[in-house]
């Protein structure tokens, strides 16, 4: 009788003792089997009940490749050892006290008869903070990284994690401006995991970039030379003669409404738990020019319900600029506002259903995979369009209205670039100006 998918998951990397016990399997990586002379490693783990044998195997599988690791790469057991012995990120700028140097000493002398003298140096000089691995870095400037998204933590992370894959886990004195040209050509050539196609100018721009705030953040810690540039400054310069390259990932454009309208159809038809939710979202979109995370934040507190008008009021946003009211005149979008609020108390959300998810837990999250999956999908130009572009037909209708620069900020959620707006007028509500401004947007717009 064949296992059930279930089961076979919760037994992944454990293995049934003759006396009913469970232990866990580590499978030895193929290029540290010779080194480690063995293939597998099995450990017990104290129970004989399956479910608690899962729970407790992740734990015990990241110790057994911790020590495996130890075992065979001093720079890791440096590494290791500095986290133990100072495990705050101050304790990265000061040596070793000496009870601790005289063990790494010992350790040392031990590592230099198994692995060699420079193995044993390197040891030594990154469990003494003689020298900061890439690693140790990565960890202690994300630590600190503040007013940050999880979202953006994330890229952070994965953008040094593949350097550090390409150029292995060095000093971060040891990259030279070489190394930097080196890896910049190698990810312009590679071809990304997601289309097969080469990385985008936008997209390797961004990774030069937060390798170079890395190296800000050093020289700010007093880890690199202050007099000194990082080995990714201006990386992305054009060598003379040379043609700037485009930085446009996609040549995106404004959506027509017939697409929308195509869009909405597709939605209705095909979706299998979004139907009304993304018909609301993208009509909402196109109606007010708001980002796509801002309508699913919604709660009923943020919905004023006037006669003629229906306000939106934001009052939570990333920016100051992005706190403003906006005026809602199209009858097809008050009607779908009013249906949402129905029976809602002032904290219920609009979109109860839109659970918070993904890296920021945010209710868009995973409404807005089903929307591009259904986009990409039915639409073969779909490269053309996404969600955002709702918000630049808006910005489009905004400028073809022949709207104030001002009003049409205030609409957006855009800083303003006069002075008299960003400090004489903060905390000013521009009400009239902004509605009077959304009625000739609708013209443009029309209803969807």
């Amino acid at each position: 009788m064949r296992a059930k998918k279930s089961e076979v998951s919760i037994r992944k990397n454990l293995r049934q003792r003759t006396g009913g016990g469970w232990a866990v399997v580590f499978y030895v990586p193929h290029h540290l089997r010779k080194l480690l002379g063995k293939r597998e490693i099995v450990r017990g783990l104290g129970t004989k009940d399956l479910r608690e044998a899962n729970r407790r195997k992740t734990a015990k599988l990241a110790e057994i490749y911790r020590e495996a690791m130890l075992s065979v790469d001093p720079v890791q057991m440096g590494i290791q050892e500095a986290k133990r012995y100072h495990p705050s990120p101050d304790g990265y700028e000061t040596l070793g006290e000496a009870a601790y140097t005289e063990q790494f000493i010992e350790q040392a002398e031990k590592l230099e008869k198994t692995h060699g003298l420079e193995k044993a140096k390197l040891f030594y000089e990154v469990a003494t903070h003689q020298k900061l691995p890439l690693s140790v870095a990565r960890d202690l400037w994300i630590s600190e990284a503040d007013g940050v998204t999880q979202k953006t933590r994330n890229k952070y992370h994965q953008a040094l994690t593949e350097f550090i894959d390409w150029v292995g886990d060095l000093s971060v004195t040891d990259v030279t401006r070489r190394r930097a040209m080196d890896y910049l050509d190698h990810i312009r050539q590679r071809p990304s995991e997601r289309t097969g196609k080469p990385l985008s100018v936008k997209s390797v721009e961004q990774r030069m970039i937060i390798l170079s705030s890395l190296y800000s953040f050093l020289r700010h810690r007093g880890f690199w030379p202050v007099e000194k540039n990082s080995p990714f400054h201006k990386a992305m310069a054009s060598a003379p003669g040379k043609k700037k390259p485009s930085r446009i990932a996609r040549d995106v454009r404004p959506i027509t409404k017939e697409e929308l309208r195509a869009w909405i159809r597709v939605v209705e038809e095909k979706s299998t738990k979004w139907k009304q939710e993304g018909a609301d979202l993208l009509t909402l979109l196109w109606h007010t020019g708001c980002r796509a995370g801002e309508i699913c934040e919604l709660s009923r507190h943020n919905i004023e319900i006037e006669e003629e008008v229906t306000w939106i009021c934001l009052d939570a946003a990333k920016t100051e600029s992005g706190v403003r009211s906006i005026p809602v005149v199209s009858p097809q979008a008050q009607a779908i506002l009013k249906r949402l609020c129905e029976g809602l108390k002032d904290e219920s959300p609009l979109f109860p259903r839109m659970e918070p998810a993904g890296p920021d837990n945010k209710r868009y999250h995973n409404c807005g995979k089903a929307l591009n999956k259904l986009r990409r999908e039915n639409f073969p130009d779909q490269e053309e369009f996404d969600v955002h572009s709702m918000r630049r037909r808006f910005s489009a209708a905004c400028e073809d209205a022949g709207i104030d620069e001002i009003v049409w900020d205030t609409l957006m959620g855009h800083a303003s670039g006069r002075l008299a707006k960003k400090v004489y007028n903060r905390r000013h509500d521009p009400r009239k100006r902004t509605l009077e401004a959304m009625r000739l947007v609708w013209q443009e717009l029309g209803e969807v």
